[in-house]
């Protein structure tokens, strides 16, 4: 997720709860770029790369482009995979009435622990 705010690129971490990373102008683009608007658009989902965290602020700094185009891909398809995972508990946990938070204590944690890879199994 992106917000774009006086020139700065704000995003919000899918992996990590949505805490607030900052993306410097410099690491948007190889090519130097005015406006970030032209290359990250608000509410796109990026692939991007931890630089450094802040500890007294907590401030994640992010880069796009030292990400490669190889694990662009990989990416993706570990994120599609994922969501799949999350679409069927989700479906499950409609149809049983229990907490998705309890399918995947039950489920899909055990399952990580033994093949690390629960999206093979579903």
């Amino acid at each position: 997720m992106v917000d774009i705010k006086l020139g700065k690129v704000f995003v919000s971490l899918l992996e990590y709860d949505g805490i607030r990373g900052f993306l410097p102008s410099k690491e948007i683009s190889k090519y130097k770029t005015r406006y970030a608007r032209r290359v990250v658009s608000k509410g796109k989902e990026l692939i991007l790369k931890v630089l450094g965290v802040n500890t007294t602020t907590g401030f994640i700094y992010l880069s796009k482009i030292k990400v490669t185009p190889e694990e662009t891909i990989r990416y993706r398809e570990i994120y599609k995979k994922h969501r799949m995972v999350d679409n069927i508990l989700k479906l499950i946990s409609i149809r049983t009435n229990k907490p998705i938070l309890y399918l995947y204590e039950n489920i899909v944690w055990p399952l990580y622990k033994m093949k690390n890879n629960p999206f093979q199994i579903f």
